[in-house]
Parts: structure tokens; sequence; C-alpha cells
């Protein structure tokens, strides 16, 4: 309901409850003033009830949006953390293949390998491979 029939209910029960004051108790007219009294009271809770429950699912929409934020920053950050730490599992290794390539076939003038590193590789591996 809209503040400005809220203003309004609440001042005609203001009006009402004054009005009781001048009736007669145990009058038919009293009783009827307080049943209808009554049932603009009840109007007046349940309107409220109804507004608390407005603002209570537009906090809990807000509150949603929120953890839904979070949880979409959250996972964009951990598919970064896996591409980046992928790429990286791909590109060291190339790395230091291409390093121990480099070092490992670079020949000097008899033929003979410079590092002891690649003499040892070269050890291991089998002897058709070698040739």
């Amino acid at each position: 309901m809209t503040e400005k029939n809220n203003e309004l209910l609440e001042l005609r029960i203001k009006e009402d409850l004054e009005a009781l004051k001048d009736l007669a108790p145990g009058s038919e007219e009293k009783t009827k003033a307080v049943e209808d009294l009554t049932k603009l009271i009840r109007v007046n809770v349940e309107n409220s009830r109804n507004d608390w429950d407005v603002d209570e699912k537009l906090a809990r929409r807000e509150m949603d949006k929120q953890a839904e934020l979070r949880r979409n920053k959250d996972a964009w950050i951990d598919r970064t953390i896996k591409v980046v730490l992928a790429g990286v599992e791909l590109v060291v290794p190339m790395v230091a293949f291409t390093a121990w390539l480099r070092e490992g076939f670079n020949f000097e003038m008899n033929g003979s390998l410079r590092s002891t590193f690649s003499k040892e590789i070269l050890k291991m591996m089998p002897k058709f491979w070698r040739k």
C-alpha cells in the first residue's frame, strides 16, 4: 500500500479512537464502532506486514544478487588461474627442452659435446639412436 494510504488509514484509526471516548459504554453504537476500529487496525497490521515482506524480499534478492556476483568473480579467478597454470605447464618444459637441445646438439669443432649433462643423456640412449 502507498504511503499516502497508510497515513490516511492511521489518521482514520486515531479519529475513531477519539470518537470512541464519546460513545456510551455498552451501547450498540459503541460495539459497532469497536468492530469497525478492529477491522481498520487489522487492515493496518496486514499492510505493515505486507510492506515488511516486500522489503525483506527485496533485501534477500539483493543479497542473492551479490552472492551470485561473488561466485561469478571467484569462478572467473579460478578459471584464469587454471589457464595460467596450464600455460606454465606447457611452456616451461618446452623452454627447458629447447635449451637442452641447443646445448646438447651444439657440437664443437672436434665433434664432442660441451655439456656433461648432454654427454650423460646420450650415454643413456640406446646405441642405434646415437649414430
